[in-house]
């Protein structure tokens, strides 16, 4: 892609000011998960939460956070969907229920998007189990050979019956999109010129 994908621009901001001020109107307080160390100069206060160690991908932060704040619910989101609204993350938080572990969106049959998804306490131990059954070798993400790494797919997390998955309402799905490639990338600002 050129450059971290979180830097990536879209409409005159990068990818990560797009997110989190979409963040912003829905959450009180925010923190930046991973090993970002470039962030764009208006983010330069925000708090990083460097990745769990021992876990790779969407995992690794998403235990980092389970452990800063372990009594917290959290609200996470991905790097790579620069379209994501506060409206999206509205719906998504009124979907959420005490008595589930976490409740993730699913946009096709066959699995579910475990961002943004919104992950209450009672997932990290689940979440620990499945980074410790993880292959510790990184696995290539499709389409993006020799590109980002990932680890433990988190497809088996939300297949588990104490987590709410939920259907994407149509006028919520085009925020989901995000890119992986620099033709995904120019997809996005082809759908961004015409908004």
């Amino acid at each position: 892609m050129g450059k971290p994908k979180h830097l990536l621009d879209l409409g005159g901001e990068t990818f990560l000011e797009r997110i989190v001020r979409a963040l912003s109107a829905v959450v009180a307080e925010r923190f930046l998960l991973g090993s970002a160390a470039d962030l764009p100069p208006v983010l330069a206060g925000e708090t990083l939460l460097p990745d769990a160690p021992g876990a790779r991908g969407p995992l690794a932060g998403l235990l980092a956070a389970l452990a800063h704040r372990p009594g917290a619910a959290w609200l996470i989101v991905a790097c790579d969907q620069p379209l994501i609204s506060s409206g999206t993350l509205r719906w998504l938080a009124g979907e959420r229920r005490f008595d589930r572990i976490a409740v993730l969106p699913r946009l096709e049959l066959d699995r579910v998007e475990p961002v943004p998804g919104i992950y209450e306490p009672m997932a990290r131990e689940p979440l620990l189990a499945l980074a410790a059954m993880a292959p510790r070798e990184e696995t290539p993400v499709p389409g993006n050979p020799g590109g980002e790494k990932r680890g433990a797919s988190l497809q088996p997390f939300g297949a588990r019956a104490d987590v709410l998955v939920v259907g994407v309402p149509p006028e919520f799905r085009p925020d989901f999109r995000g890119a992986n490639t620099p033709a995904e990338l120019t997809a996005l600002r082809s759908i961004r010129g015409r908004a």
